[in-house]
C-alpha cells in the first residue's frame, strides 16, 4: 500500500500524523510525507523583517521550514 500524507504546520496536520502513526498498516506500506511552501504575495511581518525585505529570501525561508517539517514528520 502507498500512502501520501500532506501536512502543514496546523493542529489538523498534527492530528493526521498521529492517526497515521498509530494505525496498523499492511506490510510493506510506504508512507510519503509532503509539505508545500506557497508563494507569498505579502509575507508575514516576522519573515519579511528577518529577510531584510527580500521576497526571494522569504520564499527560501518558507521552503526551508516546509522541508524541515516534512523531514521531522518522516523521522517520527
Amino acid at each position: 500500500m502507498k500512502l501520501l500524507l500532506a501536512i502543514d504546520n496546523s493542529k489538523y496536520s498534527v492530528a493526521a500524523i498521529k492517526e497515521v502513526a498509530k494505525r496498523p498498516w499492511p506490510p510493506k506500506t510506504i508512507v510519503r510525507v509532503i509539505s508545500v511552501a506557497e508563494p507569498v504575495p505579502l509575507p508575514a511581518a516576522e519573515l519579511w523583517f528577518e529577510a531584510s525585505g527580500s521576497l526571494e529570501r522569504v520564499q527560501q525561508e518558507m521552503t526551508k521550514r516546509a522541508a524541515k517539517l516534512t523531514q521531522k514528520t518522516s523521522e517520527s
